[in-house]
């Protein structure tokens, strides 16, 4: 028997109200070579081989209060996951270089976090802030 650690190695595991979300370590040459492939950025159900057959060890936050947006103000689930997806959709869209991308989703972020409850939901805050992000977002000529 492998020590917990090293069975479960690659996967990087987090439950939460949202189910079970396994991803792979980028100190796994395997994994981190993905990262360089020329593919979109998916999430998708995990096969019984990659899941140990439903005993992979992680981070267990279903028992948690869900991530903070900001100090006094938590994320809701929905919330969360539109923005995961929007970000997502970011880095998966190729007229973006990386930098341009992560000043797309930085700007995004803060304009999500500045939302307050009462005239949208979370997950419509996420997805216009990303919107308004794309639309501000400039081409830059190549170097």
């Amino acid at each position: 028997m492998l020590p917990t650690a090293c069975r479960n190695f690659p996967r990087i595991t987090l439950a939460d109200r949202r189910g079970v979300f396994i991803t792979l370590s980028h100190f796994c040459p395997t994994a981190a070579a993905l990262l360089f492939d020329d593919r979109d950025i998916t999430v998708v159900e995990a096969p019984a081989s990659l899941s140990l057959n439903g005993a992979v060890e992680g981070l267990d936050a279903t028992g948690v209060l869900p991530p903070l947006l900001r100090p006094g103000m938590l994320s809701d689930a929905e919330g969360y996951s539109a923005w995961e997806a929007e970000a997502i959709g970011v880095w998966n869209d190729r007229r973006y270089a990386a930098k341009d991308a992560l000043a797309i989703v930085t700007a995004a972020t803060d304009d999500v976090c500045r939302w307050r409850p009462g005239t949208e939901t979370l997950a419509a805050r996420a997805r216009s802030a990303f919107d308004r992000a794309r639309a501000a977002w400039v081409r830059r000529p190549a170097p």
